[in-house]
């Protein structure tokens, strides 16, 4: 159904009374509009569908008036001036009792001799049953998806409890529960045992363990088969757990866990008072996660089973032969699952296989380093100039497992560091047959250590540099007291004041970053004028601008900005970024100061003409401890300003962005919310 602005009469578009007969009986629904969109013909079929009583109640209405998306008219118009027909297009139309359906729209343009459009003809299919099967099976779809990426998250974890923990959290985000119970079953097939709960109940579920036939998960043990319960605290076969509320509204699902037909457990999971109802769909959903749940924990408890045989498997080889072949399928699974890159290689150190986690830490595949020597991928430790080959060579010449660290070339040439482990594996003769080695990556460990070490070596600089000029001129003062007269005195230890003042500005940025950390820091909000305190602070400042020639201009201060914040807090951020500004800007330069209170929103911007910053290294400027390479060359400091700034925008809800172009000055951004609830 279309419009137009053009329009016509009626007659013209009206077909002989043949064609009319015919027009009326097709059982497919057909429709004729005015290029206005007043419907001027439809058929028995058509009225039908659309939910009406008789069919003069369509004549004479505008299609636009049963569109239910106006976009769908926009577009179908677009085409038509463009092609003169459209062919099935979908979209949803009103009926008249506000039930909408969907539909299939094909319409032509109809022209008269001279080229004008008469009307527009079109039929309708009724296609509302398939788009609601294409949602189901949708909506199956995304079932799959979640059971599938479950699957897969829970069989990379291989550590029982961290498998347990994240299983609870995935269960509970998976179905929008507010608790989730693990029960495990003990060896005497009666006991079913808490093994991880999550929820306000938590504390209490943990200490009540349940036996086979008894309260609802009980029963769905004993009868082999999942429950689904709304309003549990009506169900006779619920029971109360002590420390719990006696009657508290609840919905509950529950199943077994059921490994090779062998019940291993059971998991439940609940929604409190306001929640919705569980339906049929949440427990398919629930029983199919049970089910990957099952799997994963059988194999996180046999993983743990291998890696006890891991450390005496020399002596145990011979005995365990037959057993490893015949997991042979399901342990190349679960070395694929481990978060570690295995390698597997010859005697000679050619690689023979190698695990998923060892394809995704280097970016060579098993393809890649099939008949390579592993040797090639180690590189030379700069600290020591020694190859860790030869360490790894006399351990395993030993028959010994080596253990150290190791740095890996990637396949994109890329460097990183990894904690190794070498073993030679034995044949039930005691004849080394191959090696295994795992690579975990610790470059994040490494980078940690790297940045600390710079922060200690950097604090200690900025430490000694007060210290030694305060003990300097301690030690001239006491060497030279009685032949200073009083000002110079006065001189002397108001240089000692103004180094004891630096000193504790570092330590008190330092504390501040801790409290930080730790959350201890809070906001002492109030109202305040933000355009006030951005003023004192550049009116304070003006000697440091004079002592370089900087040109300051401040716009946007001039009038009142109230915001609802930590004025201390905020005036410090300000202050940092401004003597930022100062510090990298050379002589002579200019630095801009723009200030903007638009609707909800406050924005302070300092610009400045300084080093600026290069673009490898933007991404990091907010970074603890990190200082560019042109800044460390211009001026001391610890790399903690802006990240101390950072967090205290964040605090306040807002953000703080950077531009830069290097050689030509940086710009620093802070938005906050003006947050017009306290301003009332």
């Amino acid at each position: 159904m279309s419009e137009s602005s053009k329009s016509i009469s009626t007659p013209h578009c009206l077909p002989p009374a043949d064609y009319q007969l015919s027009f009326q009986e097709m059982p497919i629904s057909l429709y004729r509009t005015l290029p206005g969109g007043q419907i001027v013909d439809v058929n028995r079929t058509l009225v039908e569908m659309m939910g009406y009583a008789r069919r003069e109640d369509l004549l004479g209405t505008n299609a636009l008036t049963l569109y239910v998306n106006p976009e769908d008219r926009a577009e179908i118009n677009r085409r038509l001036e463009a092609e003169g027909v459209v062919r099935a297009y979908d979209m949803q139309l009103r009926r008249p009792d506000g039930a909408i359906i969907w539909v299939r729209d094909s319409v032509r343009a109809l022209r008269d001799k001279n080229g004008d459009i008469v009307c527009y003809e079109g039929s309708l299919i009724d296609i509302t049953a398939q788009k609601h099967t294409e949602q189901q099976l949708q909506r199956q779809q995304q079932e799959l998806e979640s059971l599938l990426e479950s699957a897969f998250n829970l069989s990379s974890v291989l550590s029982l409890p961290d498998l347990l923990t994240q299983m609870a959290r995935r269960a509970m985000a998976l179905l929008d529960a507010d608790e989730m119970i693990f029960f495990e079953m003990q060896s005497d097939g009666k006991t079913l045992k808490p093994t991880i709960a999550q929820g306000k109940n938590a504390p209490f579920t943990m200490k009540f363990p349940l036996q086979v036939g008894q309260g609802l998960t009980g029963a769905c043990v004993a009868e082999n088969r999942p429950l689904l319960v709304n309003d549990a605290y009506n169900d006779p076969r619920g029971l109360h757990v002590p420390g719990t509320p006696e009657r508290e509204e609840e919905h509950i699902m529950v199943t077994p866990l059921i490994f090779r037909e062998r019940t291993i457990g059971a998991m439940l999971v609940n929604r409190k008072h306001g929640q919705p109802r569980f339906s049929e769909d949440d427990l398919r959903l629930f029983v199919g996660f049970a089910q990957q749940a099952a799997i994963a924990v059988e194999n996180a408890q046999l993983y743990h089973k291998l890696e006890s045989y891991t450390e005496s498997l020399e002596q145990i080889v011979d005995e365990r032969t037959r057993e490893l072949r015949a997991a042979k399928n399901r342990l190349e699974t679960i070395i694929n699952s481990v978060g570690e890159g295995l390698v597997i290689t010859d005697t000679h150190g050619m690689i023979q296989h190698v695990n998923r986690a060892f394809a995704e830490q280097t970016g060579f595949s098993s393809q890649d380093t099939r008949h390579q020597f592993w040797n090639k991928l180690l590189v030379l430790d700069p600290a020591n100039g020694n190859h860790p080959l030869h360490g790894i060579n006399s351990a395993l010449e030993a028959n010994q497992v080596w253990r150290g660290e190791v740095r890996i070339q990637r396949k994109d040439g890329t460097i990183y560091d990894a904690a190794a482990t070498v073993a030679p594996i034995f044949t039930p003769d005691g004849v080394c047959s191959a090696y295994v080695g795992s690579l975990l990556d610790i470059s994040a460990r490494k980078e940690v250590e790297r940045m600390k070490d710079t922060f200690v070596s950097n604090v200690s600089h900025e430490l000694r540099t007060p210290l030694a000029t305060m003990i300097l001129n301690l030690s001239a003062l006491l060497k030279y007291f009685d032949q200073l007269d009083q000002d110079k005195q006065r001189l002397q230890l108001e240089k000692i004041q103004g180094q004891a003042h630096v000193l504790n500005d570092l330590i008190e940025d330092i504390l501040e970053l801790s409290r930080l950390d730790a959350q201890q820091e809070r906001a002492h909000k109030t109202r305040f004028d933000l355009a006030g305190i951005c003023r004192e602070i550049a009116n304070a400042m003006d000697a440091a601008f004079q002592a370089k020639n900087l040109t300051v201009d401040v716009c946007g201060c001039e009038q009142g900005c109230l915001v609802w914040g930590d004025r201390d807090q905020l005036g410090r951020v300000f202050r940092n970024l401004l003597a930022n500004a100062v510090k990298y800007t050379p002589e002579g330069g200019h630095i801009a100061v723009a200030l903007a209170c638009e609707g909800d929103e406050v924005r302070l911007a300092i610009a400045d003409s300084g080093i600026g910053i290069a673009p490898k290294e933007q991404p990091h400027v907010f970074e603890r401890f990190y200082r560019t390479e042109a800044a460390a060359r211009m001026a001391s400091g610890t790399g903690l300003g802006l990240a101390i700034s950072r967090e205290i925008v964040r605090l306040h809800g807002g953000t703080i962005m950077l531009h830069s172009v290097q050689d030509h000055g940086s710009t620093f951004t802070i938005c906050l919310p003006r947050d017009n609830h306290h301003q009332s």
